[in-house]
């Protein structure tokens, strides 16, 4: 892994070495045995440059549903029409994706959710803004800073539990056979050259100012955000859920990336990495796939392109475990209304479980109104119900229906000794029972986690 690599990070950082794995190394092939039939991918940022490249590789590996997220509808249907022309089989569809609208990333993510199975999301998106402007008008976060890190850190966090949920229903299938999901985020060798200083205040606030703003180089901080954030992401999100790494494409030619750059130093960079050292599409793109489809967990929370390596020396640094520690904190802060939180606690959770062989687990499960509750409990408690929403057994302790009568609580039928539970699982037969928190007057709040533990066993979260 990436965090055990301190002592080649400098050499990788260092002009000498990027130049020495541009020039002198090649993309190795991806292996023939690696067969996308039966697979489901989404590739955002896919009409153009490196992802339309990398829709295009992953067809040629026979995959069966090509999702290709985009923000123009008639860019993405222009891309769709060229891929299906050389791929008439393959099934490809359109999906908007604007990653400067947080609510475009939660619908999308939405949709995912609906999907019947997902394998592979290559989280491509990304943009470098030259001139200073905010997403959504005075009150948003930078361009750069929201498309390339925060809103691509809030599709990742929202995909975790819909692999969690489309892995358990691939085994209950039958389909025991598929492996993790796979999360790769387009990184940047810009990452190393990153001139990101400590603040007092808030991180996210000093990298959104306008103030001494510079395109280049938001674009490399944008970029080192990526592998710190997700260094301590993989801390709490298990590699047999969902394998998650950063690519790093280095140079390539032909990109769009850095279209707005128009005075001399960007486009002397864009120059040397691309026109002069730069990889073709077809070799720039490939690293993606072996990142996505060839390295396995132990690549989790990595920085790659065909192989492992380090990180952005920043990171390793005492500075960089005191920005990373922030950073955590304040992303989860700027993304709270997603729940973020909530999911990562329940991720990191299953994480530490020693899930046996063959262990099904499923993610929180759609909220609703309790309309047929199993029985009015005082706040902070909740009541364990059957598949037919009858009460079953109070979820503190060891609590009888009888017992629940005695302070005043209804409950509708009497109690089911079928599914008894206790503080560290208990059994479990036939339908997952539902698990309701109700306040005083019997009105919903909210529903725990139930997850599966084996055939007869099952923990509440």
């Amino acid at each position: 892994m990436s965090a055990n690599m301190e002592d080649r990070a400098s050499w990788e950082a260092s002009f000498p070495g990027i130049v020495w794995k541009q020039v002198f190394h090649r993309v190795p092939q991806i292996p023939s045995h690696i067969d996308l039939h039966d697979k489901v991918a989404v590739v955002t940022g896919s009409s153009t440059g490196l992802g339309f490249e990398c829709a295009r590789q992953l067809l040629q590996l026979r995959l069966s549903h090509l999702i290709l997220a985009v923000r123009s509808q008639s860019k993405g249907e222009a891309a769709l029409s060229t891929l299906q022309a050389e791929f008439p089989k393959a099934h490809i569809e359109v999906w908007m994706l604007d990653m400067e609208s947080y609510e475009s990333v939660q619908d999308f993510a939405s949709r995912c959710e609906k999907l019947d199975c997902l394998d592979v999301v290559i989280l491509n998106a990304g943009c470098g803004k030259m001139q200073f402007s905010r997403c959504g008008g005075d009150n948003g976060r930078e361009v750069t800073l929201q498309v390339n890190y925060l809103a691509t850190m809030l599709l990742t966090i929202l995909l975790i539990p819909i692999f969690k949920a489309k892995a358990a229903a691939g085994e209950n299938h039958g389909q025991s056979s598929r492996s993790p999901g796979r999360i790769t985020i387009v990184g940047s060798d810009m990452a190393f050259w990153a001139n990101m200083k400590e603040t007092s205040g808030s991180m996210l606030d000093a990298i959104s100012s306008p103030q001494d703003f510079d395109g280049m180089n938001q674009y490399s901080i944008t970029k080192l955000l990526l592998p710190t954030f997700v260094s301590r992401l993989v801390e709490v999100v298990s590699a047999d859920d969902c394998i998650i790494n950063i690519v790093n494409p280095s140079g390539v030619r032909g990109t769009q990336l850095m279209r707005e750059a128009t005075t001399i130093l960007p486009r002397l960079i864009v120059y040397t990495s691309g026109v002069l050292l730069g990889r073709n599409l077809q070799h720039g793109t490939r690293q993606y796939l072996h990142s996505a489809l060839v390295l396995g967990k132990e690549s989790h929370g990595s920085f790659c392109d065909w192989e492992i390596r380090p990180y952005p020396p920043f990171v390793y640094t005492e500075a960089g475990r005191r920005m990373t520690a922030k950073l955590w904190d304040e992303t989860l802060k700027e993304l709270r209304f997603a729940n973020v939180e909530t999911l990562l606690e329940v991720a990191s959770l299953l994480a530490s479980l020693p899930v046996a062989q063959g262990a099904k687990a499923y993610p929180p499960l759609p909220t609703w109104k309790c309309t047929t509750s199993g029985g009015c409990v005082q706040q902070n408690t909740s009541v364990v119900l059957d598949a037919d929403s009858k009460f079953a057994q109070g979820a503190a302790g060891s609590r009888t229906a009888a017992d629940y009568a005695a302070m005043g609580v209804s409950t509708s039928g009497d109690a089911v000794t079928l599914y008894h539970y206790v503080q560290s699982g208990g059994t479990l037969n036939a339908a997952s029972p539902r698990i309701y928190l109700l306040d005083e007057s019997g009105e919903y709040v909210m529903m725990s986690l139930l997850v599966p533990w084996d055939d007869q066993k099952c923990l509440l979260i």
